[in-house]
């Protein structure tokens, strides 16, 4: 079981990349949907639930437009950036 959970929410093509960087995988079908159609469709929002045995790394996600909403199913979007900020430093 992966120890963290954790959504991800931007506009555009999904980063592929940032799944690798972060060693995530989709959770469920949904997410892998709203993966696939992001890359055939670059407009409009993207919301994927991912899980990873890393901690999620904002800053990154952030760099490609999108943003750790939440992790473990808590609203905590400050404390992720702040951790990842503790991390790069």
């Amino acid at each position: 079981m992966a120890n963290y959970r954790y959504t991800v929410t931007g506009s555009g093509t999904f980063p592929l990349d940032m799944l690798r960087f972060d060693e995530a995988y989709p959770v469920d079908r949904e997410s892998s949907f709203a993966i696939e159609h992001s890359i055939r469709r670059v407009t409009g929002m993207v919301t994927v639930t991912l899980e990873s045995d890393k901690h999620p790394n904002a800053r990154r996600w952030e760099s490609f437009g999108f943003i750790v909403a939440d992790i473990d199913g808590d609203e905590i979007t400050q404390r992720i950036e702040h951790a990842s900020q503790t991390e790069n430093r």
